[in-house]
C-alpha cells in the first residue's frame, strides 16, 4: 500500500521510485500485486505515463488519511521519529551565496538532521516537491504562496550595479548613474531589473541599453568578474569579491532594487523535529542579513 500511496501522490512510478529509493520496476510489480489482491485496476497505464482510475482515486484518498493518522500517532509518542531528513527547495542563487557557506554550521550543531537540497527558480507548488510534506521547507523570493502553505519573511537584499574595476574609464573609481548608459551591461532573464533601476536613479533615456540576457544570476557575476559587463547583484552576498577588489559598486549602493526572501512551510501538517530545528536555525541566520 505504501508503494501505491507514493506513486498516486506523485502521479508517477518514476518519482515514487526516487522517493522510496528503489527501482521503478519494483514499484510497478508491487502495484500489480496490490491490484490483483483487491480485484481492481488502480492505474491507467499509457505511453505518456500513469493516471489513477476512479477506484484508484477512492483508494488513494482513504489510505492517505490512514497513513497520516499513523504518522501523527507515532509522532505523538515520539516526535523525533522520522525527523532526520529535511527536504529543502531553494533558489540556486541564494543557495550558492548564502545557504551553502553556512550549512556546515547547521550540520555540526544538528548531526541527526540530513538536508536534501533541490533548486528551482519556478513558482513552488506541492506537486513539484519530493518527499512527504511534513519534511518540506522552501526558501524563495516568489511572493505567490501555494494553497495550504504559509509564508514568513526572512530578509531582503538590494541589487545595485556591480562590475570589475578594470571596466571603469581610466582614472575613475566612481560613476554617475547616467554614465552606465555608455557601458556594457548584462541582463538577468529580461530587461525589467535594469529598467526599474534606471527609473529609480532618475535617468530618462528611452529603451534600456542592449546587452546579453542571461538566465542564471551566477553567470551574470561571472560576466562581471571577467570585466565583460556591469550587472545588477546584491553586494551583501558578494562582500568577499568586493573586499578582494574583484568587484566594485561604481555608483554606490544608495540606489537599489530590494529582493525579499521568504520561508514557506505547509500548513495543517505536523512538521518534523528536523524541520523545526532547521527553521529555528534559518531564522537566526536571517537576523544577520537585516
Amino acid at each position: 500500500m505504501r508503494y501505491f500511496e507514493v506513486a498516486a501522490r506523485h502521479g508517477s512510478f518514476t518519482s515514487a521510485a526516487e522517493e522510496l529509493d528503489i527501482g521503478q520496476s519494483a514499484i510497478s510489480h508491487r502495484i500489480r500485486l496490490l491490484e490483483e489482491q483487491i480485484g481492481y485496476r488502480l492505474f491507467k497505464r499509457s505511453k505518456r505515463g500513469v493516471k489513477l482510475t476512479d477506484q484508484g482515486e477512492f483508494y488513494h484518498k482513504e489510505i492517505s488519511a490512514a497513513f497520516e493518522r499513523i504518522v501523527a500517532a507515532t509522532r505523538q509518542l515520539n516526535p523525533d521519529v522520522g525527523s532526520s531528513v529535511v527536504n529543502l527547495t531553494v533558489t540556486p542563487f541564494i543557495s550558492s551565496r548564502w545557504l551553502i557557506p553556512r550549512m556546515q554550521e547547521f550540520s555540526s550543531s544538528n548531526p541527526d538532521v540530513s538536508l536534501k537540497l533541490s533548486h528551482s527558480e519556478e513558482r513552488i507548488d506541492s506537486d513539484m516537491l519530493k518527499g512527504n510534506l511534513d519534511d518540506q521547507v522552501v526558501i524563495s523570493y516568489r511572493r505567490t504562496v501555494p494553497p495550504n502553505w504559509t509564508q514568513e519573511y526572512l530578509f531582503s537584499v538590494g541589487m545595485v550595479p556591480l562590475c570589475n574595476p578594470t571596466l571603469l574609464p581610466s582614472g575613475k573609481t566612481a560613476l554617475e548613474p547616467a554614465d552606465l548608459l555608455t557601458m556594457p551591461i548584462a541582463h538577468e532573464k529580461d530587461r525589467r531589473w535594469w529598467t526599474e533601476w534606471f527609473d529609480k536613479a532618475g535617468v530618462g533615456f528611452g529603451p534600456v541599453p542592449d546587452g546579453p540576457v542571461v538566465d542564471a544570476p551566477m553567470l551574470l557575476i561571472d560576466a562581471a568578474l571577467n570585466g565583460q559587463a556591469v550587472v545588477l547583484a546584491p553586494p551583501a552576498l558578494f562582500q568577499d569579491y568586493l573586499n578582494a577588489g574583484l568587484l566594485t559598486a561604481p555608483v554606490g549602493d544608495n540606489i537599489k532594487i530590494p529582493i525579499d526572501y521568504f520561508l514557506m512551510l505547509p500548513t495543517n501538517r505536523e512538521i518534523t523535529s528536523g524541520v523545526r530545528k532547521f527553521v529555528k536555525w534559518v531564522r537566526s541566520q536571517s537576523i544577520e542579513m537585516n
